[in-house]
């Protein structure tokens, strides 16, 4: 028989209040039962449920009665709240309904029970059925669509629908989310977008080449074992009320927290050590980190020698110009970088083992296409070679003195270097230290470096992998995380698989030999977009 947290408390409840009660009757009738307040769970159903508020996906209980919401509360077995509800999430109950003076419950008149409609050059909202509402709806769509649909465009078959789009939020489950995408992809719209773009894009583009997948690295429970936190671009005592529960309870283990932040907020007023930081600077506060670091050899030598790429040698023809900030391969014309000198040293190239990926592919009815080479960059493992990524590495952030970065960024010279000696202490085996953020580092034009820099100091420190250790993003929403994974936007596929592009990619074959890596995680993109297919089209898809 399984017994939740919440059910024996309940049943324990029930059996002392009996014995209790039992052996008071006497003076209970003396009393009088006019005193004695009905149970306001009798003959309720109870279901769970996750708040609608900020990322935390704290668990909440429904108890309804006779369809009737009548009592909402924190969940005491979720993992990430363990009952407790913050301000917002404990107010939720009014979404549906509101208690007058009188203590008696109604619907809260301002959320909405039917579906409205503004008819044409009217200033009011008037209430329609749902079958009427489906049936506009319904017909808007076929209407767009078959005046919008192209089928083919310069000889190839592209099914594209661009007179539809859909936007949405990262409030929908993982599994409403993917009907959503999967609806309007059926339909051939390209111009599918989400909360997650301004919220988390920038993560997977920081995230995702560091350690192959965009997401927060650890969880919520995880935060109480490090060693040294650190909030920066997040407040989250006021954003995130119940992930600074765990916090604290890093701190109650001795634990310390630092706060970088432009304003003085409730996280600040709580941290142990707090960096006023000019808004902006984020580069060179973490540039600063990095130099001093390896100034005062506090990386974990063991860890950035074999699991990261910092023994790779780059090419002899690489060059970044200090005096003009620009790397090898920009071109002024267009503004942008050819980074093929950016590359590695090969030791060897051999074509790639597919391990059974590419057979598969075959089987599956996917047309033969070419394998990419497998190259094996060259290293040095003493790290001495002036062409490894550590020897450049640290000549190009050897500029970001605890001066210079104070200059920039507003931080007390001595408070800086404080900060860092705090944070760089996590640099040993025996002690951890991780990263919260929040849309303070995402939402600039550099958001996605902020997200890059962040990873790389805590390859550096060796803080991933490891209890307490990680870069995690605190979103804005329950789940857009869920939202990005399978792909409510534009720029992918569910499972982080590229859009195609009908430039290059003509056949799902030119796709396949593009996309598909020659070792790692993808080497199974076959597998995954030939299984995407067909759960999209079924036996459509051949």
């Amino acid at each position: 028989m399984g017994v939740s947290r919440r059910s024996f408390f309940k049943r324990s409840l029930a059996l002392g209040t009996a014995g209790f009660t039992a052996g008071l009757s006497p003076r209970a009738e003396a009393l009088g039962d006019t005193a004695r307040k009905p149970y306001k769970l009798v003959a309720t159903q109870e279901f769970t449920n996750i708040c609608c508020y900020c990322s935390g996906g704290c668990g909440v209980i429904c108890s309804s009665r006779n369809g009737e919401l009548v009592n909402l509360e924190g969940d005491p077995d979720h993992p990430v709240n363990k009952g407790g509800l913050c301000p917002k999430g404990a107010t939720m109950f009014n979404l549906r309904n509101v208690v007058t003076p009188d203590r008696k419950v109604k619907h809260n008149e301002a959320r909405l029970t039917k579906p409205q409609v503004r008819r044409p050059g009217s200033d009011k909202w008037e209430d329609i059925s749902w079958e009427d509402a489906f049936n506009e709806i319904a017909r808007h769509v076929k209407k767009t669509r078959d005046e919008c649909f192209v089928e083919k465009e310069d000889g190839v078959t592209v099914n594209r629908n661009e007179g539809q789009a859909s936007i949405g939020a990262a409030q929908l489950q993982t599994e409403e989310a993917w009907l959503v995408q999967k609806f309007n992809r059926s339909l051939g719209s390209v111009y599918i977008d989400n909360q997650t773009r301004p919220c988390h894009s920038s993560t997977p583009a920081g995230l995702a080449p560091t350690f192959g997948r965009g997401s927060m690295t650890s969880h919520w429970c995880d935060i109480e074992n490090a060693d040294v936190i650190m909030s920066i671009g997040s407040n989250s005592v006021e954003s995130h009320p119940l992930s600074s529960r765990y916090i604290q309870r890093a701190q109650r283990k001795g634990g310390e927290w630092i706060v970088v932040d432009p304003r003085y907020t409730r996280s600040a007023a709580n941290a142990d050590w707090f960096a006023r930081i000019r808004p902006g600077t984020d580069i060179a506060f973490f540039g600063g980190m990095f130099n001093y670091i390896i100034e005062h050899d506090l990386w974990q030598h063991e860890y950035v020698l074999n699991y990261t790429n910092a023994p790779c040698i780059i090419r002899d023809d690489y060059e970044f110009n200090p005096e003009t900030g620009l790397f090898s391969g920009y071109d002024p014309a267009t503004g942008s970088y050819d980074d093929t000198t950016w590359g590695y040293v090969t030791e060897s190239e051999k074509p790639w083992d597919t391990k059974g990926a590419y057979a598969w592919a075959v089987k599956a009815g996917v047309p033969k296409f070419t394998l990419p080479v497998l190259k094996t960059p060259k290293k040095d493992m003493t790290l001495q070679n002036p062409r490894c990524v550590f020897q450049i590495f640290k000549k190009h952030y050897s500029r970001y003195t605890l001066e210079k970065v104070s200059s920039i960024t507003g931080i007390d010279q001595e408070v800086l270097e404080k900060v860092y000696s705090v944070y760089a202490s996590t640099g040993k085996p025996d002690r951890v230290g991780t990263i919260l953020y929040a849309l303070g580092q995402t939402q600039h034009s550099y958001g996605a470096q902020n997200c890059r820099a962040m990873a790389v100091l805590q390859l550096l420190l060796g803080n991933v992998g490891v209890p307490g250790g990680g870069v995690n993003a605190l979103r804005g929403e329950p789940n857009v995380q869920g939202s990005t994974d399978i792909a409510a936007t534009s720029d992918g596929l569910p499972g982080y698989l590229n859009y195609p592009r009908q430039a290059k990619h003509r056949t799902l074959a030119d796709y396949l030999a593009k996309e598909t890596y020659p070792d790692g995680y993808y080497t199974n993109k076959p597998k995954f977009m030939v299984s995407l297919l067909k759960e999209w089209y079924g036996k459509n898809a051949t």
